[in-house]
């Protein structure tokens, strides 16, 4: 969707993007035609996708960035992040998830606007805990997605239903998807309940209970940022 409307790109076109964002010369390394179509450029470690349609890096990879050194700090992190996404275009981007591991910081990125999340409209980053460096980006979710929805309505948020003892943490308004391809207006409610920590989700407009998701231990330890 984000790609409607805009011209294509030549390949010739497509190296000059890459090389005016990341710096340095990049080779062309073919194109992919599964999904988005792009171009697969190359320099040295480094790897670029840039789309067709409307010249947008779809993806990023930096290879030669290793980690090891002192921790930076997570707002440094974020901040790190944030900017490298503007300075592609993508504006209006709140860290929604971070997940911290010992050399890399995954961080999930939203299009938020009015103070409202669009989960749909995701871009995916990583970054070195070291430098604080981004290593990778892809934004496939972001592409597929993002589009002007118009006005969204929500209503008020008195009458909702919540169980004896849930221990509300948080309220956001969002975007979701459904499992019918589609997008729906909901209120996000986060808390703690029976020891488990849960994301209730209710209509914006009705108040109707819709999705109840639950945070399961895997291992890799995340956050959501709200």
């Amino acid at each position: 969707k984000f790609l409607d409307g805009k011209e294509a790109v030549s390949a010739e076109k497509a190296a000059e993007i890459a090389e005016s964002k990341f710096g340095g010369e990049f080779e062309y390394a073919g194109e992919s035609t599964l999904g988005i179509k792009t171009y697969l450029f190359v320099s040295g470690e480094r790897s670029v996708q840039i789309t067709q349609t409307g010249g947008i890096v779809a993806q990023y990879t930096d290879a030669s960035l290793s980690a090891g050194g002192e921790t930076k700090k997570t707002d440094e992190i974020l901040a790190s992040a944030t900017e490298f996404l503007r300075s592609l275009g993508y504006d209006s981007m709140k860290a929604v998830w971070i997940s911290e591991q010992s050399d890399t910081v995954y961080l999930n990125f939203a299009y938020t606007t009015d103070d409202v999340v669009y989960y749909p409209d995701l871009v995916k980053v990583k970054v070195a805990r070291d430098t604080a460096a981004v290593t990778g980006m892809e934004a496939m979710n972001y592409i597929y997605n993002h589009t002007d929805r118009g006005e969204l309505v929500f209503g008020e948020t008195d009458g909702f239903v919540l169980p004896e003892g849930f221990e509300r943490k948080s309220l956001v308004k969002c975007l979701i998807p459904t499992d019918w391809n589609t997008e729906r207006a909901a209120y996000e409610i986060s808390g703690e309940y029976d020891g488990g920590t849960y994301y209730v989700y209710f209509d914006a407009a009705t108040g109707e209970e819709i999705k109840i998701m639950r945070v399961i231990k895997d291992g890799n330890e995340g956050n959501l940022i709200v």
